[in-house]
């Protein structure tokens, strides 16, 4: 996905803030993310621009310091550990049971085309939280046993108050 570009203007016009103060309104403000999020059901998606002047949104989210960041040593480590793996069995040989596993983990759809119907395929997903301190390592099982490798940062709560 595209970031903004940090070389936007900064919103100035406030249409974003007056819209968070309405609890009628999706857009949301996550004070603890310092974000504006669209938010629909129980969904929601980071907002970049202000829709009303075209200004750039706050720029200073504190979601890079809620993930961890792995070292290129350690996603060499995790390519070593996964790249000879190809099916699920031998995922689960090698790795072992998966801390999670959804059976319905993703979906991917082709929006139709030519004569084709729209498609929607669902994958199975398996997710390790062992076996690095700062990746989880995410497997998409394809309805053929055929398995992808990704390696995402890991949430880091932040710090209650102690009072």
């Amino acid at each position: 996905m595209r970031k903004p570009d940090p070389e936007a203007p900064l919103c100035d016009c406030d249409h974003l803030w007056q819209c968070s103060k309405d609890p009628e309104n999706p857009i949301i403000f996550d004070a603890e993310m310092n974000e504006f999020h669209l938010k629909y059901g129980s969904h929601s998606i980071m907002i970049y621009y202000c829709h009303f002047c075209g200004g750039r949104a706050p720029a200073d989210s504190k979601r890079a310091s809620r993930f961890t960041e792995p070292t290129v040593t350690e996603r060499i480590r995790l390519m070593e550990l996964t790249q000879n793996i190809k099916t699920l069995d031998q995922a689960l040989e090698i790795l072992g049971p998966p801390d999670h596993d959804f059976p319905v983990g993703e979906s991917w759809t082709e929006p139709a085309k030519d004569d084709q119907p729209e498609t929607t395929v669902f994958y199975r997903n398996l997710s390790y939280h062992h076996l690095s301190d700062t990746a989880e390592v995410r497997v998409r099982v394809y309805p053929t046993d055929r398995v992808q490798f990704r390696f995402v940062s890991k949430y880091v709560r932040p710090e209650k108050n102690k009072s």
